[in-house]
């Protein structure tokens, strides 16, 4: 659940280089997405701009189909709901994604872990969350026990996923990021060589702005008092993920949560 919010700080200083610049944004996996496209630099070639954010749409809804624990008829939701020991067939994408969370998982020593969903939703943040409050010890303890990477199996052979025990999938870590790459892809497949993709805070940037400059991103002071820019990136043919906890908590006690 990305929580830095990033700020395009596109600086642009003419009515041309305004105009040279395409935007798409909407909602999708529960956040926000936005992509920007430089045209500036595609030798006068139109971008049909409808037909492009239809794509766009159509690829994000078909993800979120596949991977958003918010929509109960997801595939991830399907499985999360599905008893323990039972074969379950996912799409490719979907299983390209849980391979390398696994692999995340071996190379963190279990630091990312997908399989975290039931502490997610026990905090109050995921979509089977309770109002938010500090769980009990107990519930914890109960909480780990339905978490655990080791017990995934996903099988390098075919699509076909299985748990060991009883499990609650939520890919917020990654799913966004495969998403960003996805549509990356699909504007470079359009012929698009210079864009900025983000969803919920994680990004590429590709190619250059327009003034042919590198994409200026924004990064928000973590600070509940305002708004205001921290720091601003440089970024040409990168990618970055931002993560925090000064938008989405709760506090008790006096403590932040």
């Amino acid at each position: 659940m990305p929580l830095i919010t990033l700020l395009f700080m596109l600086v642009l200083t003419g009515c041309d280089q305004r105009s040279s610049e395409l935007r798409f944004a909407g909602k999708t996996m529960g956040t926000t997405y936005s992509v920007v496209v430089n045209q500036q630099l595609l030798l006068g070639q139109p971008v049909k701009y409808q037909a492009l954010q239809d794509q766009i749409n159509t690829e994000l809804i078909r993800i979120n189909r596949l991977m958003s624990t918010y929509d109960t008829a997801s595939q991830v939701s399907q499985f999360n709901a599905q008893s323990v020991g039972e074969t379950f067939a996912v799409h490719p994408d979907l299983h390209r994604v849980l391979r390398t969370s696994q692999v995340l998982s071996e190379l963190s020593g279990g630091a990312f872990d997908v399989t975290v969903g039931a502490l997610v939703n026990l905090w109050g943040f995921g979509p089977e969350a309770s109002y938010p409050g500090v769980p009990s010890p107990l519930a914890v303890k109960m909480a780990r026990k339905k978490v655990g990477y080791q017990a995934l199996e996903v099988n390098p052979g075919n699509y076909l996923i299985r748990k060991r025990k009883a499990l609650y999938i939520d890919l917020s870590a990654i799913a966004k990021g495969f998403a960003v790459d996805q549509l990356s892809r699909l504007l470079r497949a359009q012929g698009y060589q210079d864009f900025l993709v983000e969803i919920g805070g994680e990004l590429f940037a590709s190619g250059r702005a327009p003034g042919n400059r590198p994409w200026q991103v924004g990064i928000e002071l973590p600070s509940a008092l305002g708004r205001a820019i921290y720091t601003n990136l440089p970024l040409q043919n990168m990618a970055m993920a931002t993560s925090g906890d000064y938008r989405n908590y709760f506090e008790q006690g006096g403590k932040r949560y």
